[in-house]
């Protein structure tokens, strides 16, 4: 097989309660035979998973997305291909996967960042295929080392650092935007034309990994008015703002919908830890992308890298602190013509330097070097 023409099978998870709530909504979704099942979750999600194997195969890759934790999914793909199932979800979720590298041996498998699955386990997977690569821009999993990957990918410079230092083969790969959510929420590229109802938002989680994200919330909320979607706000104080505010969980469709509709939104980095090298201050997640995709102004915390990303005052908005972030959205609101010109050209800038097309031509640029330089030496065990 020709290296740049390689077959890869995708390891994803998604939010658990995201997918709960999508298997509640469509009860009929479950029964459904594996592959049209497959689809109707990938057009829900509009995530990344499913934006790689888009563009992979578009450049005449194969590619499959396996949904590790929805269990529905994975197993009516057991039932078809009469694998046995016993012992606990984390087993059962296991012996499918290690079905499914038999079934499609793929040349690469991809993981992306907290997969549910062993870090033995993925040690084991190793000998059946010609590379292992795995993609985190979160905090590191403490419990492993990642030395199941052949090759490590993070838009996280520092990251890409730790991994290289600790002996593997890393490259920086920057988050990104799938124009086809455009499609999906039924609107043209023109973000003008879009109803814009609701003033400031914030969408995003309460999480360990987002220490004092609530406490900048609840300042800048008692000097304008933010409406606040996304998970965990039940561990929000009794007597924060921010339930008032709150319009509950929002996935997918809805989370881009919200963003789309919003005048002003808000961003708000994670803390994400570098092992030895402290907190990473660096513009990075994915709101970046999505915000400015389907044409929003952004208003982001100050990072180092952003203006490798963005212009700051031109693309998006930057705030130092709550004082200014408020402030800056108390005159963004009252100058229409200057959010939409900024809106615009945020939108003009992720359409033309942050998408997934341009990631994933990276990615597998990079997979594929590393096949050329390493292919000969690697044994995969045959699948018989």
């Amino acid at each position: 097989m020709r290296v740049d023409s390689l077959d890869y099978l995708l390891l994803f998870n998604y939010h658990p309660d995201f997918l709960a709530e999508l298997y509640r909504r469509n009860p009929s979704l479950a029964g459904m035979p594996f592959e049209a099942q497959t689809r109707r979750v990938l057009e829900a999600a509009l995530c990344v998973g499913g934006s790689y194997a888009h563009y992979l195969v578009e450049m005449g890759c194969r590619a499959r997305v396996l949904i590790v934790n929805a269990d529905e999914l994975q197993q009516r793909w057991a039932v078809e291909h009469d694998v046995v199932l016993s012992g606990d979800v984390h087993e059962r979720r296991r012996r499918i996967v290690a079905a499914q590298v038999d079934w499609y041996r793929p040349d690469v498998l991809y993981v992306f960042e907290w997969c549910p699955l062993a870090e033995s386990f993925l040690e084991e997977m190793r000998s059946k295929v010609r590379c292992v690569a795995g993609q985190i821009a979160s905090p590191l999993h403490p419990k492993r080392r990642y030395h199941y990957c052949d090759v490590m990918f993070s838009s996280i410079p520092g990251l890409v650092e730790y991994f290289r230092s600790v002996g593997l083969a890393s490259e920086v790969l920057g988050l990104g935007f799938d124009p086809r959510v455009l499609e999906a929420l039924g609107a043209g590229g023109e973000c003008r034309e879009w109803k814009k109802d609701l003033d400031v938002t914030f969408v995003g989680g309460f999480a360990p990994s987002h220490p004092g994200r609530a406490g900048f919330l609840e300042e800048v909320a008692r000097e304008v008015p933010v409406r606040v979607f996304g998970y965990g706000a039940e561990g929000l104080g009794q007597d924060s703002p921010l339930r008032g505010l709150h319009g509950g969980e929002v996935w997918a469709r809805e989370m881009f919908s919200v963003l789309r509709r919003s005048k002003i939104t808000l961003n708000h980095h994670a803390r994400i830890e570098v092992p030895g090298r402290g907190v990473s201050r660096w513009a990075n997640n994915m709101r970046l992308f999505e915000a400015t995709g389907v044409g929003t102004m952004l208003l982001t915390d100050e990072r180092d890298g952003l203006v490798e990303l963005f212009e700051p005052g031109v693309e998006v908005a930057v705030y130092r602190d709550a004082a200014e972030c408020a402030a800056k959205v108390r005159r963004y609101l009252a100058d229409d013509a200057a959010r939409a010109r900024m809106a615009a050209a945020g939108q003009a800038r992720t359409l033309r330097d942050h998408c997934y097309s341009d990631r994933v031509g990276l990615m597998h640029e990079v997979v594929s070097g590393w096949l050329r330089r390493n292919g000969a030496s690697r044994r995969v065990r045959s699948s018989s």
